[in-house]
């Protein structure tokens, strides 16, 4: 299935506002605070970085630099990295992995540092 950048934000923040709303009904009274704050976090970025792939798309038509596609890859590896651990940390609150959210943090700002370096002299 050949997905665009629009149709994967979308599925994202879908995803994104599925779980916040998951974790205001249904969580919120299982778990500890410190481990709804991991999971409200992780829905934060989830959601933000969702909504950069809306910003790649619409780079996307307007440069061909290949930081842009790299940038929304890395958004994508982030949101599954640091969200993904998140929700698992947060649902079996155990903190053995934490560390793997520190790598997908890496690579959200690897994709701001992307954006913030593509070539975008084409602009018109």
């Amino acid at each position: 299935m050949d997905l665009s950048w629009i149709q994967l934000g979308s599925l994202l923040t879908l995803l994104g506002v599925t779980l916040g709303t998951f974790s205001t009904h249904s969580i919120e009274k299982k778990l500890s605070k410190n481990f709804i704050t991991f999971f409200k976090t992780g829905v934060l970025y989830h959601i933000i970085h969702s909504f950069a792939l809306f910003i790649i798309a619409w780079l996307s038509t307007l440069t061909h630099d290949p930081a842009v596609q790299y940038a929304g890859l890395f958004f994508m590896i982030g949101i599954l990295l640091f969200s993904g651990f998140s929700y698992i940390l947060a649902i079996t609150e155990t903190e053995g992995f934490r560390w793997i959210t520190l790598i997908g943090a890496l690579f959200f700002l690897a994709g701001w540092f992307l954006l913030l370096h593509g070539n975008y002299t084409n602009f018109h």
